[in-house]
């Protein structure tokens, strides 16, 4: 059996496969290092995956993903992980920070040091030809001070009900 290598439904099986290997070196790379250069590179290359499987879904489904996506609770999140992409490779901007339990409280509470999402506030200034507001409004909303791994997650719920949909 002969495998089309440009057929956007098999790269998108590439693609959700990397995504996935990506968000679990990224929980390994918390898991074992304080470093924030040892677990950025995972994360930075989880939001590549994403957004890289997001374009193609759209690509091949159009506007009906889209409305979908931005209609769904776990879909919603793909704007903001396409703002924090941009950011890290554009302007290299590290996105989270390791931080510990702090007040306000939200749940889910998680205890120790993890991951959380800077503030649109902490981050350098982005490059004023690619501005985002939309992106940025939703990094704000659904990310800042947030547990990376948390958008990790809502990401990838929404990449298996749509493709289970597609079927």
């Amino acid at each position: 059996m002969t495998v089309d290598l440009n057929d956007p439904e098999y790269t998108l099986v590439l693609a959700l496969e990397g995504f996935r290997q990506a968000a679990a070196r990224y929980q390994v790379a918390v898991d074992a290092s304080e470093d924030a250069a040892v677990v950025f590179t995972p994360l930075a290359e989880a939001l590549m995956w994403a957004i890289s499987i997001d374009e193609t879904f759209f690509k091949v489904d159009d506007q009906p993903y889209r409305d979908a996506r931005d209609g769904d609770a776990d879909g919603r999140y793909l704007q903001a992980l396409r703002y924090a992409r941009n950011r890290c490779t554009h302007q290299l901007a590290l996105v989270a920070e390791r931080k510990g339990l702090a007040p306000p409280f939200r749940p889910p509470i998680t205890l120790g040091l993890l991951f959380r999402w800077r503030p649109v506030s902490e981050l350098p200034p982005p490059d004023p030809r690619f501005r985002d507001p939309r992106g940025e409004t939703a990094y704000d909303e659904l990310l800042a001070k947030n547990p990376a791994d948390q958008a990790i997650v809502h990401a990838d719920a929404w990449f298996v009900r749509w493709s289970a949909q597609r079927i």
